[in-house]
């Protein structure tokens, strides 16, 4: 899908157009995984590099994920993302939400916490 940048300023235009580039590069990121025999699954998120909610920093293990959660306002946002993991990982995999947006603002979440937090 084109975005209309007619009557756009250059900057205003080549920004929108970066959306579309953006989107492009995961539908061909997604392709080729699914291509090499991988099951690609949407979650539920808001990816905005430094600004964004994503729930794939987190840790899984053979019998739950350790999944990044903002609560609050996004609580619902949560719950979608939770039920996602549930329904792709299956009945012998719970999903633990683990509050850590204060970690996702600094860019990180679950996973590079307990990466900074392991025994030597």
């Amino acid at each position: 899908m084109s975005v209309p940048t007619t009557g756009l300023d250059p900057h205003s235009a080549a920004y929108l157009r970066s959306f579309q580039r953006r989107d492009a590069e995961r539908r061909d990121l997604a392709a080729t995984l699914r291509k090499w025999g991988y099951e690609v699954v949407k979650i539920p998120s808001l990816p905005e590099e430094k600004r964004g909610i994503d729930y794939l920093n987190g840790v899984h293990d053979r019998e739950r994920y350790l999944m990044p959660a903002w609560g609050g306002l996004f609580a619902p946002l949560d719950d979608a993302a939770r039920e996602t993991f549930e329904k792709a990982l299956g009945p012998g995999t719970s999903v633990v939400p683990v509050l850590s947006s204060e970690s996702q603002r600094r860019g990180g979440a679950v996973h590079c916490s307990l990466s900074a937090c392991t025994r030597p």
